[in-house]
C-alpha cells in the first residue's frame, strides 16, 4: 500500500517524491517499500555528452546492481566515475577491471560509450590525511549539478530512504566542478585512462 507522504504524493514514474519547485526529489520507502526510486537513472538516460559520478560506494559485486544505473545510457557519451575503494584485496579481486567489465555487460557497444575511472585506494596512508571524502555528487554536460544523498547502489533497489537535490547557484555548481576535477587530478594512481568502454 502507498502512503501519504507529507507534501505531494510520489510521482509514479520516478517513485521519488518531488518538491514543487523541481529542485529536490526524495525517495521515501514506505512509499514504494518493493519497488527502487528511478529518478537517478531518468537523469542519466537524458544526458547529451558527459556524465561524470563522484561516489565512494560503487560496486560491483552480482547482487548489488550498481552499474544497471546505466542500462539507457544514451548514445556517445562520456563517461566518468570517481570512487573510493580499497584496492590491497585478495590476489583474483581486480576493482578497476571488474568494473569496467561489469560495464561492458550493462553498456552495448553500438552506445559509443566513451569511459574512465579514477579510484581513491582507501589504504594509501596519504589519501586518507586529505583526500578521502564521503559525499555524492553527479555533474550532467558539465552544466547540471546534483547532491545525491545515497550511493548508486540506494537507487538500484528499496533500501533506505534518500533523496536527489539539484544545485541552482551558477557560483555553487562552477564551485562544486572545479572541486571534482581536483580529486579527480589526485586520484591518477588507481586509473584507466578514458577510452571507448568497447575498443
Amino acid at each position: 500500500m502507498i502512503n501519504t507522504f507529507p507534501g505531494t504524493p510520489a510521482n509514479a514514474t520516478t517513485r521519488m517524491h518531488e518538491c514543487g519547485y523541481g529542485n529536490f526529489w526524495f525517495y521515501h520507502r514506505r512509499s514504494y517499500p518493493n519497488n527502487e526510486p528511478l529518478y537517478l537513472q531518468h537523469l542519466i538516460s537524458g544526458v547529451s555528452s558527459t556524465i561524470d559520478i563522484w561516489d565512494p560506494y560503487v560496486n560491483i559485486a552480482p547482487n548489488d546492481n550498481d552499474l544497471l544505473i546505466f542500462s539507457n545510457i544514451p548514445n556517445d557519451i562520456t563517461l566518468k566515475i570517481l570512487t573510493m575503494k580499497g584496492l590491497k584485496k585478495p590476489v583474483n579481486y581486480n576493482y578497476l577491471n571488474d568494473l569496467v567489465n561489469g560495464l561492458k555487460q550493462v553498456i552495448p557497444p553500438g552506445k559509443n560509450v566513451r569511459f574512465a575511472l579514477r579510484v581513491i585506494d582507501e589504504s594509501d596512508p596519504i589519501a586518507n590525511e586529505d583526500w578521502f571524502f564521503h559525499d555524492r555528487l553527479l555533474i550532467l554536460d558539465k552544466t547540471r549539478v546534483f547532491v545525491v544523498g545515497g550511493s548508486v547502489g540506494y537507487h538500484r533497489k528499496p533500501v533506505k530512504s534518500t533523496g536527489i537535490y539539484k544545485v541552482e547557484n551558477p557560483d555553487t555548481c562552477d564551485f562544486i566542478l572545479t572541486i571534482f576535477d581536483e580529486y579527480w587530478k589526485y586520484s591518477i594512481q588507481n586509473e584507466i585512462p578514458l577510452t571507448f568502454l568497447h575498443p
